[in-house]
């Protein structure tokens, strides 16, 4: 069995972080920021989708400069493990589990904090949105995790906290189980699939 993780706020506690930063790209770019309400659905796309969605063209690209470039500065020294994340995925590899990630992040962003918290090694590939056309909610993540894997879909599980992780999952025909830690209420996740409280709750119920 394959188990896929999202990342923010699945794995790392970075939601907060990521809204800051998303406020202060549209006051760098001087755009009014709608507010997180707003904002948090959107958190699982990609950021450059994210933005389109409410700049003008032309500023889309300063936008996501910024916000790439902040976010290499505050996401590292910020950023947290949710609690016990090391050893359930320690538990889960010696179960004979694999591991992967799908992130929207860019790939190099993402390995920092992996190997920040020494859970890089879980995992046998790290998917990022550099490495896909399209990201999340597109099934092209996860469909590029499976034929990794030459696995069939009925073989992979797709763990996140936000209702782009559930489309994905949905697109791609992969079961989805949801983790209410992130971007995304219960009740939202829970028209995906399955959902719990924490990922330690999840993994102590399935696997």
């Amino acid at each position: 069995m394959i188990l896929v993780f999202d990342l923010d706020g699945t794995i790392v506690d970075s939601i907060g972080i990521i809204l800051k930063n998303f406020q202060l790209s549209f006051q760098y770019a001087q755009e009014k920021y709608p507010g997180d309400d707003k904002i948090r659905p959107e958190i699982g796309r990609g950021v450059k989708e994210i933005f389109s969605k409410f700049f003008p063209p032309e500023k889309i690209t300063l936008a996501e400069k910024f916000f790439i470039e902040n976010g290499n500065k505050i996401y590292l020294n910020s950023v947290q493990i949710f609690p016990e994340v090391f050893q359930i995925l320690s538990n889960l590899k010696n179960k004979n589990y694999k591991l992967a990630i799908a992130t929207s992040k860019l790939r190099k962003l993402a390995m920092p904090i992996l190997e920040k918290f020494n859970i890089d090694h879980f995992f046998e590939i790290i998917i990022g949105s550099e490495d896909v056309k399209n990201c999340k909610p597109s099934p092209e993540p996860l469909e590029k995790i499976a034929n990794f894997f030459n696995a069939k879909k009925s073989e992979i599980i797709f763990i996140g906290d936000s209702k782009i992780d559930g489309m994905s999952a949905k697109n791609a025909g992969i079961t989805f189980f949801g983790v209410a830690t992130g971007a995304e209420k219960f009740s939202e996740l829970e028209k995906y699939g399955e959902t719990f409280p924490s990922l330690k709750t999840l993994v102590q119920a399935k696997f």
